[in-house]
């Protein structure tokens, strides 16, 4: 707030603080113990304790004299840091610019130290080498556990397959969408991309913002007074498609991505999404839309629960979640109830009534089933599942011909969303 940005949302920072706060001090007794804390090994992850070697070496700054006047000012800004870290954080990585500056600091007294004694500088040098070789090692260690990266390094795993597998360090990966727009969109075509900030394997013009700025589709919609002007703002940015990752949208929903700030805005979102956004590619959780300003004939862009404001999300997928529990235990009963609630709270999304049509198909209910299943495609569900789960219910009412048609276009249906592949 003391310094204002073009760019940076407040909200979203001040949510990202809180999660580096951990909410409370520590207590004082805490406190005294935490830098013993601090030197227990907790494994090969980015929160791992430091050790106790650069806490055993600051006391000896004040043990020797003859220590650099800029060393001593170094020592007191790493322990103004410590000051204000220890406190309230217990996730060692937030201090690593500390232990970036006591790792100077530790090789300069080393150094100096064994400079004004000849028989004691070879081992000075060794320790400083050891400790770095012992340092790259572990980092190696956490980089390879986070991320796995020596089978690219060394040849066995081809770069493709590494950025396309999903890992803690790089979740709901977008790489195979941007293969597939690289390939299939021409170089010129700008990309908006939503829900995904990470644009770097895209070869052309990218839109996109981290979970701290305003989001480009959020700020566009609140700004323009029409469906015309949105178009009018996207061609300016030379936007001509869509790149939506779904997966990541409910990883960083937290962050409040879709928080509209008024129900006109989030009414022009809504509308543009459902009837100017053609579907062009889909894989599992990732999907391209190319930008249609004069409107599609037929809609294929769903509205999702996640696009809904933070706290209205919350609950949905709350219930969705617990729907998804009741159908894994066959209470089917219950799973109807709560996908009957969902669609009485989202009637617009069409996950819903594809949940609710699941739970009535088991309950044997097939008309209201198979009504909900092409009310789900009617708001934009493109799945070659839904299809068959149709021609499935069809047979079941004796409808043979029709089930038969289901089928082919479920297959159909595959052959084309795999095109771009």
């Amino acid at each position: 707030r003391a310094f204002d940005s073009l760019h940076v949302s407040p909200p979203r920072m001040d949510y990202q603080m809180g999660e580096f706060r951990e909410f409370q001090w520590r207590p004082l007794a805490e406190w005294l113990r935490h830098p013993w804390e601090l030197t227990r090994i907790s494994g090969l992850s980015n929160n791992s304790a430091c050790g106790g070697l650069f806490l055993a070496l600051l006391p000896l700054l004040l043990l020797f004299g003859g220590v650099p006047e800029p060393l001593r000012i170094l020592g007191i800004v790493v322990l103004g840091r410590y000051l204000l870290w220890s406190n309230v954080s217990n996730i060692v990585r937030y201090f690593a610019p500390g232990l970036a500056l006591l790792g100077v600091m530790g090789a300069v007294w080393i150094e100096g130290f064994c400079a004004r004694r000849p028989y004691a500088q070879t081992a000075g040098r060794l320790i400083v080498a050891a400790g770095s070789v012992v340092n790259l090692i572990g980092t190696l260690l956490v980089a390879q556990a986070s991320v796995g990266f020596f089978g690219t390094f060394v040849g066995s795993e081809p770069a493709r397959d590494f950025r396309l597998r999903e890992r803690s360090g790089y979740p709901c990966p977008p790489y195979a969408a941007c293969e597939v727009m690289n390939r299939a969109l021409p170089a010129s075509a700008g990309v908006l991309f939503v829900g995904e900030a990470r644009g770097a394997f895209y070869r052309g013009p990218v839109v996109a913002a981290t979970v701290f700025d305003f989001p480009p589709l959020l700020d566009i919609c609140t700004e323009s007074q029409d469906l015309a002007r949105v178009h009018r703002r996207l061609r300016q940015m030379n936007v001509r498609y869509v790149f939506y990752n779904g997966a990541e949208a409910q990883r960083i929903a937290g962050y409040k991505i879709f928080d509209w700030p008024d129900a006109r805005s989030r009414a022009l979102f809504e509308a543009w999404w459902a009837g100017h956004l053609a579907l062009r590619w889909k894989g599992g959780w990732l999907e391209v839309y190319e930008i249609e300003p004069q409107g599609v004939n037929r809609r294929t862009a769903p509205l999702q629960f996640v696009q809904a404001p933070w706290a209205e999300y919350e609950v949905l997928e709350g219930l969705e979640r617990r729907c998804g529990e009741a159908m894994r235990t066959a209470r089917w009963d219950e799973a109807a109830a709560l996908a009957a609630e969902l669609v009485q709270r989202a009637p617009g999304v069409a996950h819903a009534h594809e949940l609710l049509a699941q739970a009535l198909a088991y309950r044997n209910a097939d008309r209201r089933a198979l009504d909900e299943f092409r009310t789900a495609e009617r708001l934009g569900l493109v799945s070659p599942q839904i299809h068959y789960n149709e021609a499935v219910i069809l047979r079941r009412l004796g409808r043979e011909a029709d089930a038969s048609r289901e089928l082919q276009a479920g297959t159909a249906l595959e052959r084309t969303l795999g095109e771009w592949n």
